[in-house]
């Protein structure tokens, strides 16, 4: 009884003090700002990614995982759910305890997939463990590599491979413990993005009905294989997915996310302060160029985070106990690259504090941000050029004027953002000139907008659509030349 009582207590305070490092928007800033930087330091044209990235503001928070297709809305949910590993779903004897961001941490010293212990002290009483739990590295390749269960919330409209036939996917609801939505799984993030094809699970506790629309009926969930998804679900698995990738890199720059500091029962100093005003002192413009992560031995991922660790791990966080001290070892399993460009870097030059005795001065905290934080700006734009390579996404620019770049077909963009009110904006490209039209249609077809009906040179393009006096729906979008036609959904929500 008292250890149930004990556990309870602990796993409260874990969760009162919510174990996040950085403040959440932190986590978006540092997103935006490595966008950013791409762009001005990369020459590089990637029209899908700045759809898709997202801002600051609440909007881009999501209501619930695989809600909004937006990289900030992943940097920002990552700390609210635990999509792989449910660490904020458990039950102890009919207890619900919450351990949502226990898998951002890495002590890469240890090893690429050794799973965390982290010592817990409650003087009087003698200091025990709590894991083992998955460390950051490991989930970041989870997130890339599939071959885990995503529950997806809401109603799916695709396509059956097997026979080509239209299904609707309607999630029923549940009791917990079972899990609420519709049980999918994709292989590898960027292919699955260049080809959206996911596995429908039957076998997981999944509560959904299929309904085959081409056939008019109902079917078996067990009868459906593998489905191909409709962009706009595509999207919002995807670029969320990307956000919590970032997000779990950029953990990386907090010391105590490398030394297993869960800093839930004693607060860290230098998180605390950077939820304030102190991330704003570096930006796009002030931390040098993007860090190309192919630069290196071939495993650009492992690049990106083990150097940040190791860098994050020489500084110091609060405890308890000596969990906190910083060290120099370049240990774990670093590949020759990294060895290079740490030992280039001389992490005993980087300065105090290095013990777990705060919390620190204005000086301390300085010089932690001033040797950690420009880095991870620069190593979450190589996380985002990582993205827009392995896709093929990126493509050079010419001519910073998108509009006298050349793309190589004709496209249709999801419009941006989406849902909006009253006002987003649609992208298009076109590869020749031509004569182009886009128009707007309410549901039941009705052409309401015109934003486009002229001649067009080859070149990208952006026109806002200004909706006010509109009632809230679903409007459809349609380009169309000689020769190409595409129609693309977007939400007006007031």
């Amino acid at each position: 009884m008292k250890l149930k009582i004990l556990l309870i207590l602990l796993f409260t305070i874990l969760w009162a003090n919510q174990n996040f490092a950085h403040g959440q928007h932190v986590h978006q800033y540092i997103v935006k700002e490595a966008f950013e930087l791409l762009l001005a330091t990369g020459n590089l044209n990637i029209i899908e990614m700045q759809n898709h990235i997202g801002g600051l503001d609440p909007f881009y928070t999501g209501d619930y995982a695989w809600h909004r297709p937006f990289i900030t809305t992943g940097a920002w949910r990552e700390d609210e759910e635990d999509p792989i590993f449910n660490y904020d779903f458990i039950f102890i004897q009919g207890v619900n305890i919450a351990l949502v961001s226990i898998t951002h941490f890495w002590d890469a010293d240890n090893g690429d997939l050794t799973k965390n212990l982290f010592p817990i002290v409650f003087p009087p009483l003698p200091t025990f463990d709590i894991g083992p739990y998955e460390n950051a590295y490991d989930k970041l390749l989870k997130y890339r590599d599939g071959g885990w269960v995503l529950w997806f919330p809401d109603i799916i409209s695709c396509t059956n491979t097997a026979n080509g036939n239209r299904l609707i996917i309607t999630p029923e609801f549940v009791t917990p413990p079972d899990r609420f939505g519709i049980s999918l799984e994709y292989t590898s993030i960027t292919a699955f993005y260049n080809n959206p094809l996911m596995n429908l699970l039957s076998d997981q506790n999944g509560h959904f009905t299929v309904f085959d629309s081409t056939a008019q009926k109902f079917i078996s969930p067990e009868s459906v294989s593998e489905i191909r998804i409709d962009d706009y679900v595509r999207d919002r698995i995807v670029w969320e997915t990307l956000g919590r990738m970032c997000h779990l890199l950029t953990d990386m720059s907090v010391p105590a996310h490398t030394h297993r500091d869960e800093h839930g029962l004693e607060p860290d100093s230098y998180e605390n302060w950077m939820v304030g005003d102190p991330h704003l002192a570096w930006d796009h413009q002030n931390v040098g160029d993007f860090l190309n992560p192919y630069n290196s031995d071939n495993d650009p991922l492992h690049y990106l985070i083990y150097t940040m660790q190791q860098q994050s791990d020489h500084f110091g966080s609060n405890g308890p106990g000596d969990i906190g001290n910083g060290n120099n070892l370049i240990g774990g399993d670093p590949r020759v690259s990294e060895l290079e460009f740490l030992n280039s870097v001389n992490l005993s030059s980087l300065g105090e504090p290095i013990t777990s005795n705060g919390p620190w001065n204005e000086q301390n905290l300085q010089n932690i941000r001033d040797n950690i934080y420009p880095y991870v700006i620069r190593a979450t734009a190589g996380l985002l050029y990582w993205f827009g390579t392995e896709t093929m996404l990126i493509t050079d620019i010419e001519d910073e004027n998108l509009q006298t770049s050349k793309p190589s077909k004709f496209t249709l963009n999801q419009n941006y953002p989406n849902p909006f009110n009253p006002t987003t904006i649609i992208q298009y490209a076109v590869n020749n000139r031509q004569f182009v039209s886009l128009k707007v249609y309410d549901m039941l077809g009705n052409e309401v907008a015109t934003l486009v009906n002229s001649e067009k040179p080859s070149g990208v393009y952006e026109v806002e659509w200004n909706a006010i006096g509109f009632p809230s729906g679903v409007y459809f979008y349609q380009l169309q030349t000689e020769g190409y036609i595409e129609t693309k959904k977007m939400t007006l929500m007031k």
